[in-house]
């Protein structure tokens, strides 16, 4: 994992935690089977990426899933799947 990366996802963490902190709920950190949010079947991160719709953290979330679409998992509501046709159009509008 590159130091960015490492360091975004830290970053990720902690606003995940600071929300958790002030009592709101964080589904991903909250809920009794965390498995499917890093699940590799799409059923599974179907199911997880519902659950995120009223995390309070879901926008930032959802940017380093973008930032990052190799990441396992769902990140900001957004499957794998999902992640990586919009990441490709944010790098052509970059190098536009």
């Amino acid at each position: 994992m590159n130091a960015g990366r490492v360091e975004a996802r830290r970053a990720l963490l902690a606003v995940l935690t600071a929300h958790q902190d002030a009592g709101r709920r964080i589904p991903c950190l909250s809920a009794s089977d965390v498995a499917a949010w890093t699940s590799d079947d799409p059923d599974d991160q179907a199911v997880a990426a519902r659950a995120c719709e009223p995390c309070p953290a879901i926008e930032p979330c959802r940017l380093y899933g973008v930032v990052f679409p190799k990441e396992a998992g769902v990140y900001g509501a957004m499957t794998e799947h999902d992640r990586r046709p919009t990441s490709a159009r944010q790098r052509r509008k970059a190098s536009a």
